[in-house]
């Protein structure tokens, strides 16, 4: 399927339109000197002669890393920081020859901290971004605890980013800040927004060894970190799923992304789909990538293009894999059972095996060029190839995807055709396109499922007979739908939490330095005064409490200062409240949006009424829930009481967040710098915040890992280092490190091991943040129920690795097992 160098059909300038590099300057390689486990990652030149081994220390012997947030939750004697020590294993100073191929996807600080450490230990690494890369701007703050501090400095990256707090900049009024901040200065504060606003050098504050930045100017120097390595970077460009081959002649399986590439042409939206082949891919697109109606994420399997439909019926095990002929085995005793009965099988029962089997058709390749060494024109890059589906992939609107043909070919494609990708969709009056959360349903949920409806016996489904062979395809359809199930491990908090931000002018009251402004304060808006976050008030008062105290961050920078406010229960209901509607829905209501929630809770595939029924049993007992208001009761009925409302709320919300700014110090003329979203301003956003942990089981072969927010959503208030993601990508350069030396010999990991003590590495910081945040915002403090349900427990093959672990237990399985391959890069 891989065309053997120089065997492209097509030269480099035909992938000019898919993939571009950032820069056309020849960069010299970057080397890693000393990675520390989650410290000081990539950086500082190399010398290409000698391929030099140096420890982090060398040349300054008695420095200590720096201390982290995470060390008051490591085990008795042991920090975060001091867990592991590695440094470089070098890559092969030939481009071409560079290995392994790594796919970064997202180019937020995750992602960019992802594909520099990756770049620094050698690994060809291929970046993409479904916006344009380098150019979409989050004005939200960072808090970036020592060891992040220290990780930035180590790269280059902060060198002019950030000012001492207590020096920060003393605007005495808005025309001030005006001439130093806005790109336009005439321009009325009133229509400034958050993108006019300049990242200045200095931007950040760093107080102590803590930094406080807003994104927009970490990522703006990231980047071009990045575009200095030659990093290839490809823009509107979408991760769609991966294709395995496990056809692969080593017996190892072969992976690849798919990718679609977008773009306009003569009003006509376009898209293009691409394999890429990928040693893994780096997943660092944010929270988003559990919503299932925004982010389309599937698996495909590569198979013989001679795999036809004849060849399927005939159950030819020769051209077809036997996982695909057992697949329309049971889809065919699905239709004959339906038939039999004279009935339609109850669609909640079936997961994979009411989908359509599908494919697509992969021709031609490409390479994507890095650079281009004129001298000698030898392409350097790595090989992809065309994926036709079909629909010509030129559409009216953005709505319209490309699609595969149903089933499989009527006959073998032509000599264009290299193979097949065989995958599942569902049927037209679905939107699920994404099993990211996606776990097998138990048996006997699927059995009750068929009993509501009349269509087995009513028994129980250990009691029950099976002469008419429903388990048998019950169970056939559990095995079809853990081929295309992602393994990933989910869990969500039992409760949704509500906060606020907003960003506003820097000025501040004159007998106040800038460290007085900052806050990690309780706050009580009543008598305007401020109290210590201890441990005693620390969640307990945040959620779960009736009381007025609330929580406040403020970190100022040169030119905006962030505010958030946690809001208790009684708060953040009063903000939810207008005179046309209430925060507090009655019981039916209640009951009726949980089982809503529950049916979507467990991934695009939805739950069985059974399973939703008894997520949604806590109602019985549990009143204080908490539900986010809606105007939009009114948004059909009565378009002036639905603004109205809308009006109410903002105007009581700005004006909480306006007096939190005053208390805390700034001055009333310190307004509000919206953002523009959809086309509309924003003053501040008010959010419900629900945890949540997602990430790699052992029973996962495939070399996909989540990099920050896609793997712990951390609570915005918990301080964590991790916001933003940088610290959980030093495990990328580990996992580079090992894949180039992946043989099993010579005390070297495999392949398999060197997932495995990856996907460990992640699990502990995933697990580090969860706990952190629930600090902040009361996971497991009390019993108080939210609107989205605890999962109902599933087991997936493979996840009692981790079952019943904490984090001590995480911590020393992954030094016990993975310590011996940590010292090979020493």
């Amino acid at each position: 399927w891989q065309h053997p160098k120089g065997g492209s059909s097509s030269s480099s300038s035909s992938s000019a339109t898919f993939i571009h590099s950032m820069s056309s300057k020849p960069s010299s390689l970057a080397l890693a000197v000393g990675l520390i486990f989650f410290t000081a990652g990539v950086g500082a030149m190399r010398d290409e002669a000698t391929r030099q081994r140096m420890t982090h220390n060398e040349g300054d012997p008695g420095k200590t890393p720096p201390e982290s947030v995470f060390d008051l939750q490591m085990p008795e004697g042991t920090k975060f920081c001091h867990l592991f020590k590695g440094c470089d294993i070098l890559g092969d100073i030939d481009y071409d020859k560079r290995t392994p191929t790594i796919l970064v996807v997202g180019a937020g600080s995750a992602g960019l901290m992802a594909a520099l450490e990756a770049e620094s230990g050698g690994a060809k690494v291929i970046m993409i971004e479904k916006r344009t890369a380098g150019k979409f701007e989050r004005n939200n703050v960072l808090a970036l605890d020592p060891m992040i501090m220290a990780k930035l400095k180590k790269i280059g990256v902060a060198d002019k980013l950030f000012t001492p707090m207590d020096d920060l900049p003393k605007y005495k009024n808005a025309d001030e800040w005006k001439q130093a901040c806005v790109n336009n200065p005439s321009t009325e504060v009133s229509e400034i927004t958050q993108n006019d606003v300049k990242c200045l050098d200095g931007e950040g504050a760093v107080d102590w060894d803590w930094g406080f930045i807003r994104t927009k100017c970490l990522e703006r120097r990231l980047f071009d970190a990045v575009k200095a390595k030659n990093i290839v970077v490809s823009s509107n460009t979408e991760l769609v799923g991966m294709a395995i081959n496990e056809m692969a002649k080593d017996e190892q399986k072969k992976y690849y992304a798919v990718l679609r590439i977008s773009s306009i042409e003569e009003s006509h939206f376009k898209f293009r789909e691409v394999v890429l082949p990928v040693d893994a891919i780096m997943l660092a697109v944010g929270s988003s990538i559990i919503n299932q109606i925004r982010q389309e994420f599937r698996k495909w399997y590569v198979v013989k293009k001679t795999c036809t439909n004849q060849k399927l019926n005939a159950e030819d095990g020769d051209h077809c894999p036997q996982w695909l002929i057992n697949a329309h085995r049971n889809q065919r005793a699905v239709k004959k059972k339906e038939k039999e009965l004279n009935t339609t099988w109850p669609s909640n029962s079936l997961e994979a095996s009411d989908m359509f089997i599908m494919h697509k058709k992969v021709t031609n390749h490409f390479v994507i060029t890095r650079q281009k060494d004129v001298s000698n024109e030898v392409n350097q890059g790595v090989y992809y190839s065309q994926v036709t589906s079909k629909n010509n992939g030129i559409f009216s609107n953005y709505t319209e995807l490309p699609i595969g043909w149903e089933g499989l070919p009527t006959k073998e494609p032509g000599v264009g055709v290299w193979s097949l990708l065989v995958g599942i969709r569902d049927r037209k009056d679905q939107v699920c396109k994404n099993w990211i959360r996606k776990a097998p349903h138990e048996q006997e949920h699927k059995w009750q499922e068929l009993r509501r409806k009349g269509f087995v016996e009513n028994q129980d489904y250990n009691k029950a007979s099976d002469i008419w062979g429903v388990k048998d395809i019950l169970q056939k359809d559990t095995e079809f739908t853990k081929k295309f199930v992602w393994n990933l491990e989910y869990y969500g908090t039992q409760k949704q939490s509500y906060a606020m931000t907003g960003l506003f002018i820097p000025l501040k009251v004159s007998n106040q330095n800038w460290t007085d402004v900052r806050k990690n304060h309780v706050w009580n808006p009543e008598n305007h005064v401020f109290e210590e976050l201890s441990n005693n008030v620390r969640g307990a008062n945040w959620l779960g409490k009736e009381e007025k105290k609330q929580q406040i961050r403020l970190f100022p920078n040169k030119c905006l200062v962030y505010i958030t406010i946690g809001l208790t229960n009684s708060k953040s209901k009063e903000l939810m409240t207008s005179s046309h509607v209430s925060a507090e829905p009655d019981q039916q209501t209640k009951k009726q949006r949980c089982e809503e929630a529950a049916l979507n809770a467990e991934g695009c595939d939805k739950q069985t009424a059974a399973q939703a029924e008894k997520n949604c049993d806590f109602l019985d007992n549990w009143e204080n829930l908490q539900v986010a208001p809606s105007c939009d009761v009114w948004k059909k009925s009565d378009n002036s009481k639905f603004e109205n409302c809308r009006l109410q709320l903002k105007e009581k919300q700005i004006a909480f967040l306006s007096q939190a700014a005053v208390d805390s110090g700034l001055l009333n003329t310190s307004v509000l710098v919206p953002s523009r979203l959809g086309g509309a301003l924003n003053h501040h956003t008010f959010f419900d915040i629900n945890l949540f942990n997602l990430g790699p089981t052992p029973s996962t072969r495939e070399p996909l890992f989540l990099l920050g927010d896609a793997a712990h959503a951390p609570n915005f208030l918990s301080g964590c280092g991790v916001v933003g993601g940088q610290d959980d990508t030093a495990a990328v350069g580990h996992y580079t490190r090992w894949m180039q030396k992946a043989t099993g010999l010579h005390g070297w990991p495999s392949k398999e091991e060197t997932r495995q003590c990856t996907a460990d590495m992640l699990k502990v910081v995933q697990n580090l943040v969860y706990e952190r945040s629930c600090k902040y915002s009361e996971c497991h403090e009390h019993n108080q129920l939210g609107l989205v349900p605890k999962m109902h427990p599933q087991r997936i093959a493979g996840d009692a690795r981790y079952e019943g672990k904490d984090m001590y237990g995480l911590t020393m399985l992954l030094k016990e097992e993975c310590a011996k391959f940590m010292k090979l890069i020493l």
